[in-house]
């Protein structure tokens, strides 16, 4: 016998959940074209794009057949990345500028938005509705944040190689996990760091894929742009001056949040050799936090401790690339909210209220309006070096395995509640 009513129920549930997906659906796609849209009405003011002005012109110049390390934008900013970026950016310049400032921004919403929805899922929401409901919510807690504000602001590419980092590490397996990391650093170097990583946590073959898929995109850029990649493999990329010497103005001393940042802000003498002990003692605790944390089952925190040590030890970290406060965040109020911890609940609002402030300061720094001297001490690099230090001094001693099931054991919510889980098992 049929059961109807029951069929009517499953029918129910189901045009429900189809229907709550489908609105927040349309909330994350508004919230990424109403972005999008704003900075096409601003374009190309006060800064906005300056960086993308630079991918662009890059593109520009591969397609024109002209010297891609001899070009430099409109406010005299030259093209850094590997020569292999220069051809990814390229169908931005077939676009209108504000055309092709909105695109970039929009995917780059969007990429946000997809991040978010990727680490929820590892993070014990696994119910579809709730999910992309968190994702929507989640999205507008992280947007005004400075590094996710700054990116946005200058066209920035970092976003979107978060995403490329994270899918990669947290939801490929077998043979395709390290793909990713590969492709991220062929177009940027930072991602790098991932590759020793990787080969220290039972991920050889991971690392492995990660160096030849990195070669792959050397190789490329030597078949495709011959001149430039001897150039930029040979002569740029050794050329150190062009990221270390940082040039005599308060707004560029205050936007590298690294340790090299810190120390050029404070006038150290000898800067260069104390930024190298220090980077080399950073970097190996770092990757020593990173290494232990992944072992101990927590995924995430690893692959967090391990980007922390890139920012802090790089010469250059501008406070753009700071864009892994989104899964630093989104981690530590799992860990906060589900495991009823207090004063975590209160480090968690804080520290995103000091971004938020950040971004604030960093607008006021660009347009060049008049702040209070102290804003720069406050909000600039001192502020992003010490959460740093501070996430990985938390990551050093995130709860272990046996722990970590007996936090997961308090108030147990079902699946349909959609309230996140404390941590990540591995891939």
């Amino acid at each position: 016998m049929v059961n109807v009513d029951a069929r009517y129920n499953d029918a129910t549930r189901w045009d429900r959940l189809v229907g709550s997906m489908t609105r927040w659906h349309g909330l994350l796609v508004l919230l990424a074209v109403g972005v999008a849209g704003m900075f096409l009405l601003v374009y190309p003011r006060a800064f906005l794009g300056v960086d993308f002005d630079v991918y662009r012109g890059a593109a520009a110049a591969v397609l024109d057949g002209d010297p891609l390390y001899g070009f430099t934008s409109s406010l005299k900013l030259p093209f850094t990345y590997p020569p292999i970026a220069a051809v990814v950016f390229g169908p931005l310049a077939f676009l209108p500028a504000t055309v092709a400032v909105a695109a970039w921004t929009l995917i780059s919403v969007l990429a946000m938005e997809a991040l978010i929805w990727s680490l929820l899922g590892p993070l014990g929401v696994t119910d579809p509705a709730a999910r992309i409901r968190w994702t929507a919510v989640a999205s507008l807690v992280m947007l005004p944040l400075a590094p996710v504000t700054f990116n946005l602001w200058i066209g920035q590419i970092n976003l979107i190689l978060l995403l490329l980092v994270i899918v990669d590490l947290v939801g490929a397996t077998g043979r395709f996990r390290g793909i990713g990391v590969g492709i991220a650093a062929g177009i940027k170097l930072t991602p790098l760091i991932f590759i020793p990583y990787l080969l220290f946590t039972r991920g050889r073959r991971a690392a492995g894929t990660a160096a030849l898929t990195f070669g792959a995109t050397i190789l490329a850029s030597f078949l495709l742009l011959p001149r430039d990649a001897v150039r930029y493999w040979l002569t740029e990329l050794w050329d150190f001056k062009r990221v270390t010497e940082i040039p005599d103005d308060e707004v560029a001393r205050t936007l590298n949040a690294s340790i090299r940042g810190v120390l050029d802000r404070l006038q150290i003498p000898h800067a260069g050799a104390v930024w190298l002990v220090l980077a080399a003692l950073v970097g190996m605790a770092g990757l020593a936090v990173a290494i232990r944390a992944s072992r101990r089952g927590h995924e995430l925190a690893g692959i967090l401790a391990c980007a922390i040590t890139g920012l802090l030890v790089s010469p250059v970290s501008w406070i753009f690339h700071w864009v892994w406060c989104i899964p630093l965040l989104l981690l530590w109020a799992v860990r906060a909210w589900r495991g009823n911890l207090p004063a975590e609940k209160v480090g968690v609002v804080l520290v995103w209220l000091a971004f938020v402030a950040s971004s604030y300061w960093i607008v006021l720094q660009t347009l060049r309006v008049p702040h209070p001297d102290g804003m720069a001490t406050l909000f600039g690099n001192y502020l992003y070096v010490l959460i740093g230090a501070g996430a990985l001094g938390a990551l050093a001693v995130f709860p272990r395995r046996t722990e970590t099931r007996r936090l997961s054991s308090l108030d147990q919510p079902g699946p349909e509640s959609g309230v996140p889980g404390p941590s990540v098992s591995p891939p």
